[in-house]
């Protein structure tokens, strides 16, 4: 089971060129592996998004997970 939140008020947008953006957002993805109970987890989504004659088209999709703050001392 994998389920995503995105936190669309935090959405980034940064354009690489005329007709190439890029796109962050924070999520949280709650999975559940072979019978454990799902957990939600914080991610930022990076998302590369082309230009094309039809309109814009996302290329590729990066999840890239946030550490846990350090425990105190």
């Amino acid at each position: 089971m994998r389920k995503a939140r995105p936190i669309y008020e935090e959405e980034r947008v940064v354009f690489i060129a005329p007709d190439i953006a890029e796109t962050y957002a924070p999520v949280k993805i709650t999975v559940g592996y072979g019978g454990q109970n799902p957990v939600s987890r914080p991610f930022i989504m990076v998302l590369l998004w082309i230009k094309t004659p039809n309109g814009w088209k996302m290329t590729t999709d990066i999840p890239i997970p946030i550490p846990p703050e350090p425990a105190a001392r």
